[in-house]
């Protein structure tokens, strides 16, 4: 009986270790989303001269997890007439993938400074999307370097205590 105890300890510490890989190449998913939807925007403005509003509808149909939810949500509120600001809207439904999805806080923020300041024509929203685009392209391309090794080290972790604690244990 011991053993078994010993063998299903060490399983769920491997699974933890497991679960903390795949939290960490989801984080790097859901930047990704978050990069085409800025490529998505500049496009759009260049080429279609597109508003903003259009812009977030249409990226929120095409995206998935919490690229396509806070563009939805924005081009929702927008679209009800609410008397806010775009800057506002973005800020607080940004804020509100908190929790959510596997995005930290320094995602969250770098994603939040898109409307940090008020646009004045189209071209401050080109410039403005740029600057959030090539900052979410360095962290991603920073976790994506980091990635393999870490998940490496949180699934060895995960088995390596499991072990231990079950060797002490019996």
């Amino acid at each position: 009986m011991k053993w078994v105890g010993a063998l299903l300890l060490t399983l769920g510490t491997t699974g933890l270790g497991v679960f903390y890989k795949r939290a960490g190449y989801e984080r790097i998913r859901q930047l990704e989303r978050m990069i085409w939807f800025f490529y998505y925007l500049e496009s759009e403005i260049v080429y279609h001269k597109a508003e903003l509003v259009w812009i977030c509808r249409h990226g929120g149909e095409r995206q998935a997890g919490a690229a396509g939810q806070l563009l939805s949500a924005v081009a929702r509120r927008m679209e009800n007439g609410e008397g806010a600001v775009f800057e506002r809207i973005w800020r607080e439904e940004s804020e509100a993938l908190h929790g959510k999805y596997s995005l930290r806080d320094e995602d969250i923020a770098d994603i939040r400074e898109f409307a940090a300041q008020e646009f004045a024509d189209s071209r401050m929203q080109l410039v403005q999307a740029a600057f959030c685009r090539e900052k979410l392209e360095e962290k991603r391309k920073r976790l994506s370097e980091e990635a393999v090794s870490k998940s490496r080290i949180y699934v060895c972790m995960g088995a390596m205590g499991g072990l231990v604690i079950s060797i002490v244990l019996l």
